[in-house]
């Protein structure tokens, strides 16, 4: 007769595997991976300031707004309106129309008053210079 060794926690494996299930699952319906009506971005941290840039295809600098604050970043946009199509013929109509709002959290303050802007061909770029940190001072006893 062969004895297979009891495992300590025999329901270990299927617990890893609702784990990664679960995870899988999160990922799928992950709200703003899924959202496209707002726009793709990547915030990349390059040691004294983060570098954000977000792919903002059809719209022009005017249609954009940028609010800075300490610790995060709002972009708004609005597309503009096309004219009423009276021919209802479309096979496919999937270019979206209207307004968006995202605002991403950053990991440390930034200085809102150092803050750029650039755009150019459907991108915005946007540069955050980190706060410095504030130095203490010491203190006379009296």
């Amino acid at each position: 007769m062969v004895r297979y060794p009891v495992p300590r926690r025999p329901f270990r494996a299927m617990e890893r595997f609702r784990e990664n299930v679960e995870d899988m699952l999160n990922e799928m319906f992950d709200a703003s991976a899924w959202d496209y009506s707002t726009p793709a971005v990547d915030l990349q941290d390059q040691g004294d300031q983060y570098r954000l840039v977000a792919e903002v295809p059809g719209m022009t600098k005017d249609n954009l707004s940028i609010n800075v604050a300490e610790r995060s970043v709002t972009l708004q946009g609005q597309t503009e309106h096309q004219e009423k199509i009276e021919e209802e013929n479309f096979i496919r109509r999937e270019r979206r129309q209207g307004s968006f709002s995202r605002t991403i959290p950053l990991p440390v303050p930034v200085n809102p008053d150092a803050a750029s802007a650039s755009f150019e061909n459907g991108v915005l770029t946007v540069v955050l210079p980190k706060e410095s940190p504030q130095q203490g001072r010491q203190l006379e006893i009296e």
